[in-house]
């Protein structure tokens, strides 16, 4: 729950941020937890899909959007943060979008590890993990269009999503409804592509002992040529080959052997034009 006397930040400022994770929560920091451009990328991903995928604005990249991330304070004030805020400036203009501090539980996750294999946090340990955001004097964190002069910014480059234009009415006139997704993106599976995902994820359960398995969806991003509307059409499973080594019961890894796979078949599908599909 979002603190109501909770206060955006000084958005002409910058900041750095980062998880700090401690064994009880009035207890002393046991670790601190950079948060990196990489872990943004998905927060950034949400926001171009959002402002411009959503709205038949496909021909706008990810580097044609310049994002800084800003804390949201609470009333105990900086530097704890109880909510995040980040700034978005592109060709249809300037938004701020607010994310939940669960969106950093990845890089607290990473944090953990780091605990884990230090033999500070045992298994059963718990902990409580919060985001500090810090005002500096440095350039905000993410510049998607990049710098002349900042190599590190430079090597991030995307081009205008390839999309496969479908009129979204037609391919709902042949589906049947599974999910309400509410005000989701539309994901729209091929019958063939869910009857092998559901066959994939059920192999685990006649080994002995019974081990974890699945599958990885695949699929093309699509735009409605009548409206603009965005959805995604799912048009096969893979199997998760290669995983044996790092199965259990309850959990499912993927291998060096298995991202090889995917990369091939990845790889392949690129190669094709995105208006053709198989079936």
């Amino acid at each position: 729950m979002i603190d109501k006397t909770s206060t955006v930040s000084d958005r002409k400022a910058s900041y750095t941020f980062s998880v700090d994770l401690r064994l009880r929560p009035e207890g002393p920091s046991v670790v601190r937890e950079p948060v990196s451009v990489s872990d943004l990328l998905p927060l950034f991903s949400e926001v171009w899909q959002e402002q411009y995928l959503r709205k038949g604005r496909t021909d706008v990249a990810l580097n044609d959007i310049d994002f800084r991330l800003l804390p949201v304070y609470g009333s105990g004030g900086p530097p704890l943060c109880v909510a995040l805020h980040i700034e978005s400036r592109g060709p249809d203009g300037h938004d701020f979008s607010r994310f939940d501090i669960e969106a950093m539980e990845h890089v607290a996750r990473r944090g953990e590890k780091r605990l884990r294999e230090a033999g500070i946090l045992q298994p059963a340990t718990p902990y409580v993990w919060r985001i500090l955001g810090e005002k500096n004097g440095v350039k905000p964190l993410y510049h998607a269009q990049g710098d002349k002069n900042d190599s590190a910014n430079n090597a991030i480059r995307y081009k205008p999503l390839d999309v496969c234009r479908l009129p979204l009415g037609r391919v709902l006139d042949h589906a049947a409804v599974v999910e309400d997704v509410g005000s989701w993106v539309p994901v729209i599976y091929f019958r063939e592509a869910l009857n092998m995902a559901e066959r994939y994820s059920r192999q685990g359960g006649a080994q002995r002992p019974p081990t974890e398995s699945g599958s990885m969806m695949l699929g093309i991003p699509c735009a409605c040529p009548e409206t603009g509307a965005f959805f995604v059409l799912v048009t096969e499973a893979v199997e998760l080959v290669g995983t044996a080594e790092t199965a259990t019961t309850f959990s499912l890894t993927y291998s060096a052997k298995t991202w090889d796979h995917i990369h091939r078949i990845l790889e392949t599908r690129q190669r094709q034009p995105a208006g053709r599909l198989r079936h």
